[in-house]
């Protein structure tokens, strides 16, 4: 009997979409993540001025907020 290798674990691609002034949104940031919770915290340090949502294929996962890229600053610092 043969015996294959298992494939290689994948990480879920998640998209994050920055939103625009006018409503639209941005091409996605593709971003590789363990699980859900880790996604979120690094689709948290992208959010812009005008929103940003987290995507896993079809399922919404988070919505974030507006932010002031100064705060943003200093919070990364």
């Amino acid at each position: 009997m043969i015996q294959r290798a298992a494939p290689p674990f994948e990480m879920p691609v998640y998209r994050a979409y920055r939103l625009t002034p006018g409503g639209g949104v941005q091409p996605a940031l593709i971003l590789e993540a363990e699980d859900d919770e880790t996604a979120r915290a690094m689709a948290a340090r992208l959010s812009n001025p005008h929103g940003l949502e987290l995507w896993e294929r079809d399922r919404l996962l988070a919505r974030f907020p507006p932010r002031d890229p100064a705060a943003q600053e200093r919070e990364l610092s």
